[in-house]
């Protein structure tokens, strides 16, 4: 246990500094300290808070806690505590001002900016301002529904009804999106928005009646889409009488929209 906790650990460190050399400047920063700053106030209480973190980060038994706690997913966010930036600038800073007159100062100056930058990944390349298809890794199917309530809507803030694993990928496709409740119906303000959310949970569902009870919940809530698991004979006949339309299908879910001025269509 507390050697999972510990490579866990050493494999959000390793995804933390990426392919990189930021670590290595973070270690030249503090071998600098060490040389020349190590009895400086500041330079000493930077030094000791990094030990610190370090030691809770790294040590199996804190490691395994704070797994628990935040989960495996976003341990490697506990190296934001980690001081590198503040520290490989007050270091490189310390180390220049060592030199006495201006003149001397500004070639070394020029050398960490330099250094700096050469360790860190360019933002300016080309790749990171190219428009890319799925680029948040999105499930197929969440992509596909976004897709078609995007160029089937006439307004971009749509309301949309989901289960639980809709509900936690559609507004990450696009924020504009609105639900009725939150992940496990957190956030819905009436029972009737906690029923709808019971109504579109669990297996696909094959019974007319709970569609069918499914329809008239999301229409009260003024819901523009839906996101159902539901494959039921007679569907389309149940959706045209209760004002909706099939949109289309994405993975096992079916799509449906709100007939918002049923005597037009």
């Amino acid at each position: 246990m507390l050697k999972d906790s510990f490579q866990l650990a050493l494999e959000n460190w390793k995804l933390y500094w990426g392919d990189g050399y930021m670590v290595w400047l973070l270690a030249g920063a503090v071998l600098i300290l060490l040389v020349f700053s190590v009895w400086e106030q500041d330079a000493r209480g930077l030094l000791l808070y990094s030990a610190g973190t370090l030691f809770i980060v790294f040590c199996p038994l804190t490691a395994w806690i704070l797994t628990k706690l935040l989960g495996e997913n976003v341990y490697w966010r506990m190296l934001w505590l980690l001081p590198s930036g503040i520290m490989t600038a007050y270091a490189f800073t310390r180390l220049v001002t060592v030199r006495k007159t201006l003149w001397l100062r500004i070639p070394g100056t020029i050398v960490f900016v330099v250094l700096i930058a050469w360790c860190g990944k360019s933002q300016l390349l080309t790749e990171n301002y190219e428009w890319t298809h799925n680029s948040l890794q999105l499930p197929d199917d969440i992509v596909q529904m976004g897709e078609m309530i995007k160029e089937d809507a006439d307004k971009p803030d749509v309301l949309i009804a989901g289960d639980f694993y809709v509900s936690s990928y559609m507004r990450v496709y696009d924020a504009s999106f609105r639900m009725p409740y939150g992940l496990h119906a957190e956030g819905a303000s009436t029972q009737r928005e906690r029923n709808l959310y019971d109504l579109l949970q669990g297996e696909p569902q094959d019974d007319p009646e709970r569609f069918d009870k499914m329809l008239r919940t999301a229409r009260q809530l003024r819901c523009d889409y839906v996101a159902a698991r539901y494959h039921i004979s007679g569907m389309e006949e149940i959706c045209r009488y209760r004002k909706w339309r099939i949109l289309g299908e994405a993975g096992n879910y079916h799509i449906l929209a709100r007939i918002k001025n049923p005597g037009s269509e």
